[in-house]
Order: C-alpha cells, then sequence, then structure tokens
C-alpha cells in the first residue's frame, strides 16, 4: 500500500513539473486568427509539435530556451523566441517574401550602353551574366560591345609634310575615323535583402582597344597621333597601341520572380590615361533577364 501512495505522489511530483516547465502558445495569422496544424520545430529542429484548433500549442520540458520555427502550407516561414504565453504570427506566402530552401543556379541575357566620360551614349553591348545564390550568393558577368564605338576625328596625313625627309607610305593617312573596343568581365557577391530583392556588386577588368581607319579602309589599333620615326632615309612604321586594361566596378540590383531573374544595374571604368580630367572615365548601364532554378 505504501509503495502505491509513494508512485502515486513521485507521478503527480512529475506532472506538476512538467506544467511548471511546459511552454504554451498560439499561432494565429495578420488578422489574429488561430491557424491549426502549424508544426512547430524546437531544439534545433529535434522535436516538434502540431498546433491544435484553436491554434494553441504546448512545448514540453527542456524547449524553455533557444528558438523555434513555425511552418504551414502556403505560408512564410516564422521564427520566434521560445517564451511562455508566446503569439507567433504568420504571413501568407508569395514569391516576394518567399525564402530560399537552397542555393539556385541562375543565367541571364545582358545588354547596355556605355556612356563615355562626355556624357555621350555610344554602342550597346551583349553578354551573359550567371551564378547562384540562396541568402548570399556570387556571379560572373563578361560583356562585349559589337560592333564598337565609332566617332570621329580630323584626318591625318603623316607626310614629308610634318617630318621633313623623305615621304610617309601613303596608307598612314588615316580618314578620321574611329572605333573603340570594349570587353568586360566582373566577378562579385550577391546579398538577398529579405525580399525577391538582391544587391549585387564585385569588380573585374575592361579590355579597352582604340582602332583607327586607315585610307586604304583598314582598321589599326594604332594612337590617334602616331609617331612616325626616321632613322636615317627609312620611314618606320608608326608605334601601335596595344590593347590597354582598366578597373571596373559593378553595382545593381537583382528581382527574382519565381522561375524569372530580372537585373539592371551599372559599371564604372576608369579611362587608361587617367588622371587627366580631359579623359575621364566611363559608364555602363545595363540590364538583364534569365532564368533561376
Amino acid at each position: 500500500m505504501r509503495t502505491i501512495i509513494l508512485s502515486c505522489i513521485l507521478i503527480a511530483m512529475g506532472f506538476s513539473a512538467y506544467a511548471q516547465d511546459a511552454v504554451r502558445g498560439k499561432v494565429v495569422d495578420r488578422h489574429g486568427n488561430p491557424i491549426p496544424g502549424v508544426k512547430i520545430e524546437f531544439n534545433n529542429g529535434r522535436d516538434s509539435v502540431f498546433s491544435g484548433l484553436d491554434g494553441t500549442f504546448t512545448l514540453g520540458s527542456g524547449a524553455a530556451r533557444g528558438g523555434m520555427e513555425a511552418f504551414h502550407s502556403g505560408m512564410k516561414p516564422a521564427r520566434a523566441r521560445i517564451s511562455d504565453g508566446m503569439t507567433v504570427t504568420m504571413s501568407p506566402e508569395t514569391w516576394w517574401n518567399r525564402e530560399p530552401l537552397k542555393h539556385s543556379f541562375f543565367i541571364s541575357l545582358q545588354t547596355g550602353t556605355r556612356i563615355d566620360g562626355f556624357g555621350t551614349a555610344t554602342a550597346p553591348s551583349l553578354g551573359i551574366m550567371f551564378g547562384t545564390v540562396k541568402r548570399w550568393g556570387w556571379y560572373i558577368r563578361a560583356l562585349t560591345w559589337l560592333d564598337g564605338y565609332e566617332g570621329n576625328m580630323s584626318p591625318n596625313n603623316y607626310s614629308s609634310e610634318h617630318y621633313g625627309g623623305e615621304a610617309a607610305p601613303g596608307y598612314w593617312w588615316t580618314t578620321g575615323r574611329t572605333k573603340k573596343n570594349h570587353t568586360v568581365l566582373t566577378i562579385g557577391a550577391i546579398a538577398r535583402l529579405g525580399c525577391a530583392l538582391h544587391l549585387y556588386f564585385g569588380a573585374g577588368l575592361a579590355l579597352i582597344q582604340d582602332l583607327h581607319e586607315l585610307a586604304d579602309g583598314r582598321w589599326v589599333t594604332t594612337e590617334p597621333f602616331p609617331v612616325v620615326q626616321d632613322y636615317g632615309s627609312a620611314w618606320k612604321d608608326v608605334h601601335p597601341y596595344m590593347t590597354e586594361g582598366a578597373i571596373v566596378a559593378d553595382l545593381g540590383l537583382m528581382l527574382r520572380i519565381d522561375f524569372l531573374m530580372l537585373n539592371i544595374g551599372t559599371s564604372y571604368f576608369g579611362n587608361v590615361n587617367m588622371p587627366n580630367p580631359d579623359l575621364p572615365g566611363n559608364w555602363t548601364l545595363n540590364a538583364g533577364v534569365g532564368f533561376i532554378f
């Protein structure tokens, strides 16, 4: 008899301790209506319970510390610190606030235009951008100007009138037409801004080449005012311009709409001849559309 009484006392004490340590709460929507069938995970996801028809739930002993997460179909997952009498509010899940469950790969077609240092819009570009993102990610973007940028300079005739001595070869007479071929490659990071918007930023290299049209129709990579050297009586070719490089800075926004990824941004790269104020840097305005999966 004494054994039975002692067992009952111990059981009662156990239930009393459980009742004291248990955490009770309720799950509601934005309007305060209870949400039944919500899965409540706690203890780092090792344990879980479900809310009842009135939206209430009880977490057992040992759940008094740490955080919990609430999951329900069609609702955005909610996170909260565990406390007795807590109320968890859940919102409908949409493309705008949907939390990514994994890193997703994206690829998009890029286009844009370059604004030169004097504010003039020049040639359009075509390129590609790809990478992966969850809350954080990375990307690689490459752009090239299809036909280059054509400008006009005064024709130049590098002949004996300019330098004396024997006449320079006739094909060094330039028509004044010029091109700038640019190719840009950037690598950077992506940060999710707590919604469907993402910020991307990075740096890279621009390869820049100046071309000039000769009288015979050929395009050559020469300086605008090439130097013709005279060694004795023999005229030498003008010094060629090698392809130059410039540092590029990227900044823009990406918008994810389900499986569609849109982006718009800008890139800046300094003129290779800077800090000459007469030759300022160049801007590119970029936009793209692609898929994420």
